[in-house]
Formats: C-alpha cells, structure tokens, sequence
C-alpha cells in the first residue's frame, strides 16, 4: 500500500488510520514547523494526485486487517490539494462509518473550495 499508513496511536484522534493524498511536501505553504520539512512543491490549484477508486482499493486492505477509531487524511503535504478530495471522503463513508479527520490549513477550503455540503464540514 502507498497512499495508506499505520494505525499509529493519536492522543486527539485515537488508533489513526492515515491517508496520504498527495505527492510528499507539496503545498500551498512552507511553514517553519511543518513535520514533513520543507516544501518542494508550491501549489495553489488542485490537483488528481491520487484517484478516489485508488485509495478505496488500499483502504478496504486495511480495514480487513484493522479497526481504526479515526481514518486521517493528512500525510505528506496538504491534502486538499488533491482534486478527488470529495470523491474519496465519499468512497470511505460507502466502505465504514468510522469518522474522518481532516489536516489541513488549506484558506481556500474554508472560504468555499472544500468538500460540498455534508462531506467534511
């Protein structure tokens, strides 16, 4: 599996099951403190990284083999990068109903370039 990592254990977030989107350090930021390093690739406009079936492949192999409490899309850069975004949170409410967490700080997806209404918000 490439875009699916862990369960690792999360004080907030308990056993987390991990979702990378995106190709690593890209974003629309470089912060100082980012835990990936320093970003390599700035972007502003989303892309397809990663297709939605891709990780719905990916995630029903780790769900056989785990029960997260929480599946985490976050990873290796900003996940709202990737244009499937809405697609993928809908292919893994279809596949459970363990809730999703987002990491992001992506402006664009509070000021309306996020998920529609009822995924995610």
């Amino acid at each position: 599996m490439t875009h699916i990592f862990g369960p690792v254990p999360s004080r907030r977030l308990g056993l987390s099951l991990g979702v990378d989107l995106i190709p690593p350090k890209t974003c629309t930021y470089d912060c100082l403190y980012c835990e990936v390093g320093r970003t390599t690739c700035h972007i502003v406009n989303a892309e397809p990284f990663v297709p939605a079936s891709e990780i719905a492949d990916e995630l029903e192999i780790a769900l056989s083999k785990s029960r997260p409490d929480t599946i985490t899309l976050a990873g290796s850069g900003e996940p709202t990068l990737n244009s499937e975004i809405e697609k993928i949170i809908a292919s893994i409410r279809k596949q459970t109903n363990i809730k999703i967490a987002l990491l992001t700080k992506r402006l664009t997806f509070l000021e309306g370039g996020g998920p529609s209404e009822g995924h995610g918000r």
